[in-house]
């Protein structure tokens, strides 16, 4: 039977199908969770996972200038065919898949920011941002804040609690944008420490308030690398005033801020890794994984970076849709093996195959065949 379907999904992959049933109609438990149970997605973080700057269109309006691109938001937009993200190949599987954001509008900040007066803070357009609450230039301590939109606008989802969810969770790069993350080890150590009591705040609140919930917690971009990139820009260099209220650290180019930089983002990157082993498991039913798909090498070009030479371009969130998905599906030594490429092959995931949530090193893609 499972050879017949291996078969049928090589066959079907000329067209970009894959198999859209699972073999079990109920999970037992997380374990057990296939791409085709999952009728939720939901994301937490900050500019990136709101799809700041991220274009993708023809025109100077799509360019996202000052706006955030929710709809190509790599683990929070609804994507399309030609954009690819996590909840793209989700509805793929289950086409009763909710939360996923749309449009493009301009950016929302944390309450309380008063941004030229306040008319960027707070979710202004809930109907497009749905169940993806990250906020551009939130910090850890705002997790608070999306995780109470979070659970208001679930409170819409009809039967939320009964369904199985899949969360995306990437925070830090502000936190890491001030001065303290490249001033010297202590305050390196203080940050990353500060950081963590945050994050775990959050996913303590999470996993005791969310059942049937598959938690994707997603590395930073390493941001030292990125000044050597950025670099290399001409437009870059223009943007330099623009991007030192972004990630100061960065712009100064000084090799000794560079190095605290990169020493604040691996204690930071050592702390995520913790939490996510920490909670992973919290229940039967929850899985909390993570994932290290932009750290494991530098953006290999500027095609990779926005306008403003700081966030993820449109073809960056594209890359990591399809990153994430395979990334979810893979042992967590194979996660750590992943490397950025534009145009990934996705997953095509077989009738009784699982998201993984175990941290061993044993074969790729269990069950699963690459189309």
């Amino acid at each position: 039977m499972v050879l017949c379907l291996l078969i049928l999904a090589l066959l079907s992959s000329t067209t970009g199908q894959c198999l859209q049933s699972a073999s079990k109609g109920e999970p037992r438990n997380i374990s057990e969770l296939h791409p085709a149970h999952v009728s939720v997605v939901m994301a937490l973080g900050d500019s990136m996972m709101a799809g700041f700057a991220a274009g993708h269109g023809p025109n100077m309006f799509h360019k996202g200038l000052l706006q955030e691109n929710r709809f190509v938001s790599f683990a929070g937009g609804a994507g399309a065919s030609d954009h690819r993200t996590l909840a793209y190949y989700l509805h793929h599987f289950n086409s009763s898949l909710v939360g996923a954001s749309t449009g493009v509008h301009m950016l929302e900040v944390p309450s309380g920011y008063k941004i030229a007066g306040g008319i960027f803070d707070g979710y202004r357009h809930p109907d497009e941002d749905q169940l993806n609450a990250a906020l551009s230039m939130a910090q850890s301590w705002d997790l608070h804040q999306e995780l109470q939109q979070l659970k208001q606008a679930s409170e819409k989802v009809d039967a939320f609690r009964d369904r199985w969810k899949v969360l995306t969770l990437m925070i830090g790069a502000n936190d890491l944008s001030h001065p303290n993350a490249c001033s010297d080890e202590k305050r390196s150590e203080d940050l990353a420490s500060m950081f963590s009591t945050y994050v775990e705040e959050a996913l303590r609140d999470i996993v005791s308030s969310f059942d049937r919930i598959y938690i994707n917690v997603v590395g930073l971009p390493r941001l030292a690398d990125l000044a050597t990139l950025v670099n290399k820009g001409m437009r870059c260099e223009m943007e330099s005033i623009l991007r030192y209220e972004e990630i100061n650290c960065v712009v100064e180019q000084s090799p000794q801020k560079l190095a605290l930089l990169a020493y604040s983002e691996k204690l930071v990157d050592d702390n995520l890794r913790h939490l996510a082993a920490k909670y992973n498991h919290y229940t039967p039913n929850v899985a909390v994984v993570y994932h290290s798909l932009f750290r494991n090498n530098p953006l290999p070009d500027l095609s990779w970076v926005a306008w403003d030479c700081t966030h993820p371009s449109s073809l960056a969130h594209n890359a990591g849709g399809t990153l994430l998905w395979n990334s979810m599906l893979a042992s967590q030594a194979e996660r750590d093996a992943m490397t950025l490429e534009k145009d990934p092959k996705p997953a095509c995931p077989a009738a009784d195959a699982a998201f993984r949530s175990d941290a061993d090193g044993s074969e790729m893609l269990a069950k699963a065949i690459i189309v």
